[in-house]
């Protein structure tokens, strides 16, 4: 998953302590962050400041980057990591999975068939993305939407990929049920 520029700038990062490197890693990878973190804390002003944590934590550690062999699942552990930490500050109970906007999930790349689909038709999709179990709806996201592989959503969660993938199966299920019930074709 890992880009030639990414790697570029990992070592720029580690052999240089180059800040713009980490300004442009930043930019590389922040939003995917802070959907992440906004997931697990629901507080818009906490999601800020993870990330923005979780990119000094990158900086302090920034000689060890050489060592990381994928760098989106190190940065996800990272986030996971920090956001129980401020959660656990705030004596919130821990929620790791919920419901959120599926606004902050709609800045996805699309392919041309994908921009044919009637917005009534996405909005149907949205609504049964929105009714997932938790833990379901998570692995959805991560695997569809930000495009991780299986085995690194399965680390991420702490599950199997076994487990992962039936998650995914049954959040393809229940979407597509939903979608037939309410008269849209799934083919």
């Amino acid at each position: 998953m890992d880009t030639e520029k990414t790697r570029y700038l990992i070592a720029e990062l580690a052999l240089n302590n180059s800040q713009s490197a980490l300004k442009q890693f930043y930019d590389i990878y922040s939003r995917r962050i802070y959907r992440y973190v906004l997931l697990l804390v629901k507080n818009y002003s906490d999601a800020d400041e993870i990330v923005s944590d979780v990119f000094f934590t990158v900086w302090k550690n920034r000689k060890k980057l050489l060592e990381v062999d994928n760098i989106l699942p190190y940065l996800f552990k990272i986030s996971k990591f920090k956001s129980i930490d401020k959660l656990r500050m705030k004596k919130v109970p821990v929620q790791p999975y919920g419901s959120i906007d599926v606004e902050l999930f709609s800045n996805v790349m699309s392919s041309p068939e994908d921009k044919c689909i009637s917005s009534e038709m996405v909005h149907e999709i949205d609504m049964a993305i929105e009714c997932l179990p938790p833990k379901c709806k998570l692995a959805f996201k991560l695997v569809r939407e930000d495009k991780m592989s299986h085995k690194e959503a399965a680390e991420l969660l702490d599950i199997s990929v076994k487990t992962l993938q039936n998650h995914l199966c049954l959040a393809v299920q229940k979407i597509r049920s939903v979608l037939v019930a309410k008269g849209i074709s799934c083919n």
